[in-house]
């Protein structure tokens, strides 16, 4: 579950007047199917994990800790990408930097139309079209792309924390799915693998008791054989 109900959700005016510039009526008729509805469905089939790129943001510590008293772990972008790229069927995109503008979707929306054309998926969403049933396959390839475009919108108001997200799609996903309590009842979740190699530093929030960074440290190494810095925030709190 996401923190914000209008993730994934498209603005669907913008992308039918994209598919209606690009495509022709008899190549893909407007009341085609080209969108999703089910906002729930969409991010019940997408397991997400966010970060940020501020390391050190008071607004955060007071967000996602209680009363400030949790740590910030910095992790290796490309090493954990690898650990997330091992649960797929095929190797497709598994991070990306959120948007939080009408301009920038209106540009992941485009480049999605112009995939639509240049990989020929139209004629999969037009049951008319003569090679609709020569391109059955294709189907899947479409649905994946527009995932993976849709989980990188998010509201303008989320914009501060710079989100970096690590996903998994449930369509391209190849292990099990457990389920555990969460605020809204039950969630679904999938395990990823973290490797020593994933985690760079430690990072103390504002009223964490100072003498926590030798237990930090004493954990890293008796789990994972690694040493790892553990600073204290710059981030003033009262």
């Amino acid at each position: 579950m996401m923190n914000d109900p209008l993730e994934t959700k498209i603005d669907n005016d913008l992308l039918h007047e994209l598919y209606t510039n690009e495509f022709s009526e008899s190549e893909l008729p407007q009341n085609f199917y080209f969108k999703r509805n089910n906002i729930d469905e969409f991010q019940y089939r997408a397991f997400g994990f966010s970060t940020s790129k501020s390391g050190d943001d008071l607004s955060q510590w007071r967000s996602y800790t209680q009363k400030t008293k949790g740590v910030c772990i910095e992790f290796d972008k490309e090493a954990l990408e690898k650990q997330l790229v091992k649960l797929l069927h095929e190797k497709r995109p598994v991070s990306c930097e959120c948007v939080y503008s009408i301009t920038k979707e209106r540009e992941l929306l485009q480049r999605y139309v112009q995939l639509v054309r240049s990989n020929g998926w139209y004629k999969v969403m037009n049951q008319s079209n003569p090679e609709f049933m020569e391109h059955g396959l294709t189907q899947f390839e479409y649905m994946l792309a527009f995932q993976e475009m849709a989980i990188q919108i998010k509201h303008e108001s989320f914009e501060p924390e710079s989100e970096i997200r690590f996903f998994l799609l449930q369509d391209n996903f190849n292990g099990d799915i457990e389920i555990k309590p969460c605020a809204g009842g039950l969630t679904r979740y999938v395990n990823v693998n973290i490797t020593p190699e994933c985690i760079k530093s430690i990072r103390t929030g504002p009223l964490v008791d100072k003498r926590n960074k030798f237990m930090i440290q004493e954990l890293f190494m008796s789990k994972m054989d690694k040493f790892v810095e553990v600073s204290e925030t710059a981030s003033p709190y009262l």
